[in-house]
């Protein structure tokens, strides 16, 4: 750990590490808000996420369908919630590596905030042991909250110099050569500068030599923000300002006010949980459901810049692949020929976000209805996307594990459905894929591996959507279909499925099945038996509808119905009542 003893504040306890606003006067906003705490946070539509366990393998599916109802259980929230960005006025910022300090504390805020606080806490334990670091991350969870006696004076005062809009505008970065990294938690706050009327210059600071910079950053600038380019600098840490402007998010900052409850109360009682971010287990929580303000400005920019550039005739359904370099590692999904071959027959078109600039790739997903592709950094260009479109992730037990929610907030800042096949894991055995995911978390991405007949399940679903959007040239395969949709919880499509294209119309036998599984799903066996019944009625024939219904009843306890369902059984299917309840 001797590369932290570089990183100002390490040694210090929290009360001395972090610069908290409402408690320090070294940080104002330009502006007070006049609307609490409607200004901080507010409520948006609910997710759009949904993931589907598609393993051939029976232990790596059950391990992904725990991983599924995790997410449903412990992190989805029934709504979004957008959090506020502003700039803030500071005095004595430094950027050390990528962290932002304000008259020498730790700013708990932005990009660096969580792996800040991280690190920090792995420090501890390393030279204290587990117990002593527990204390000390209940420490800075005091220490985060204690602004909360200043803060409505934070919040209601805005700074009163002169020219403030002129100071240096100065944005942290992990680093220079990631996409995701750069466009989700730096790029997007150069929305600020055109919203607040900022006219200094705009300075991006990390550890990374600036030089060695990947040149979408500065490709990004020309093609979003043409009007900024010389007033920005790509600089390399560590960098000081006597006075400077920097961004500041309420989706770590809310936690210091006093407006946390009230916020919360527009929210399900089931999601009105702690919403102390910079702690771990809730900053997961809150991770999973947000989007910060200046992400959907810069999405209305980029679209902006994107609609000049958008061609009628550009492809609707489209799968990015990654070209193999020296500046990508070697991620591509086994299969995904084969893959292409079946999407191909559908009119979809394969694009490689490379040979694009940063503008055009927006263009291609902001005019698609379908873009599918394997785990990636270019899944992030979903913040382009339109509400009706509808993105596919083909990932595998590790990015359900691990990574599943990296791109969550773009879907939510973009509206967009966000469906995550995971398939299986690339050269790693079935029986030592749960091992390998255990052991591999902080090691990077594990490549995806999709089988044939996997394949196959997912270009059902993908023919269903284009049929559902009006292409009467294909069929589906409704069973498949319904059951992966039942799968992934997605109960709005579910009913578009069922009231459009169940085969006999919405209250055939076959919906009503299918109505049936939904209620189990939700956890509704009543309903499903009533569904079943119905069925069983339209299909008297049906052994199976019959059995279905027994097994819920039995299951459930429901010792009159079962023995009803039973006898009914015995006369309408006596030889195959024998063999089922013969001892």
């Amino acid at each position: 750990m001797a590369q932290n003893r570089n990183i100002p504040g390490f040694d210090d306890p929290p009360e001395r590490l972090f610069q908290i606003p409402g408690k320090d006067a070294s940080i104002r906003l330009i502006k007070p808000f006049t609307n609490l705490p409607d200004d901080l946070a507010q409520a948006q539509d609910a997710p759009r996420v949904y993931g589907c366990a598609v393993s051939i393998h029976k232990n790596v599916k059950q391990a992904q369908n725990e991983v599924i109802a995790e997410y449903w259980r412990r992190f989805r929230f029934d709504s979004v919630v957008e959090f506020t960005t502003v700039p803030i006025v500071v005095r004595n910022l430094e950027i050390h590596h990528n962290y932002r300090y304000v008259d020498g504390r730790f700013l708990p805020n932005g990009a660096s905030s969580i792996r800040f606080i991280n690190r920090y806490l792995w420090d501890k334990r390393k030279q204290f042991g587990l117990a002593k670091m527990r204390g000390i991350e209940a420490d800075i969870e005091d220490e985060l909250v204690n602004g909360k006696s200043g803060s409505n004076k934070f919040l209601s005062l805005g700074y009163r110099g002169k020219d403030v809009r002129k100071l240096p505008y100065v944005i942290d970065c992990k680093n220079y050569k990631n996409y995701y990294h750069f466009l989700t938690e730096s790029f997007c706050h150069l929305a600020l500068v055109d919203e607040w009327g900022l006219e200094g210059d705009i300075f991006f600071v990390t550890a990374m030599k600036s030089s060695q910079r990947r040149k979408f950053c500065d490709l990004m600038v020309e093609d979003f923000f043409p009007h900024l380019k010389k007033r920005i600098k790509f600089r390399s840490s560590v960098q000081k300002f006597d006075r400077a402007i920097t961004y500041y998010s309420f989706r770590e900052g809310l936690g210091s006010t006093e407006h946390t409850d009230t916020i919360q109360q527009a929210f399900h009682p089931d999601d009105r949980g702690d919403w102390k971010y910079p702690r771990r287990k809730e900053g997961a929580v809150i991770r999973r459901n947000f989007y910060d303000s200046s992400q959907k400005s810069f999405r209305k920019i980029a679209r902006d810049q994107a609609s000049k550039l958008q061609d009628v005739n550009a492809a609707k359904r489209i799968w990015v692949s990654r070209k193999q370099s020296d500046d990508a590692r070697d991620r591509a999904m086994e299969n995904e020929d084969y893959l292409i071959s079946l999407l191909k027959s559908i009119g979809f078109e394969v694009v490689y976000f490379e040979d694009h600039d940063p503008v055009a790739q927006a263009a291609l997903v902001a005019g698609a209805d379908i873009v599918a592709s394997y785990h990636g950094a270019g899944l992030a260009n979903m913040i382009y996307a339109d509400p009706k479109t509808t993105v596919i992730e083909i990932g595998n037990l590790h990015s359900a594990t691990y990574r599943w929610e990296e791109f969550m907030q773009h879907a939510h800042v973009s509206g967009c459905r966000y469906v995550s096949f995971f398939a299986d894991l690339k050269n790693i055995s079935p029986k030592d894929a749960l091992k390998e995911v255990q052991t591999n978390r902080s090691m990077g991405n594990i490549p995806v591996k999709i089988e044939e007949e996997t394949c196959h399940k997912v270009l059902e679903y993908i023919k269903f959507l284009c049929v559902h959007s009006g292409d009467k040239s294909l069929t589906f395969d409704f069973s498949i279909v319904s059951e992966l949709i039942v799968s992934m919880g997605d109960w709005d499509l579910l009913e578009e499925l069922l009231d459009s294209h169940a085969p006999g119309g919405s209250n055939s036998w076959k919906a009503l099945s299918v109505r049936a599984t939904q209620a189990i799903a939700q956890g509704n066996p009543k309903s499903a038996l009533d569904h079943l019944e119905k069925a069983i009625e339209l299909n008297p024939d049906r052994s199976v509808l019959l059995s279905r219904a027994m097994h819920i009843a039995q299951a459930n306890k429901m010792h009159s119905k079962f023995e009803d369902l039973k006898e009914l059984f015995k006369k309408r299917f006596p030889v195959r009542y024998r063999k089922k309840f013969s001892k």
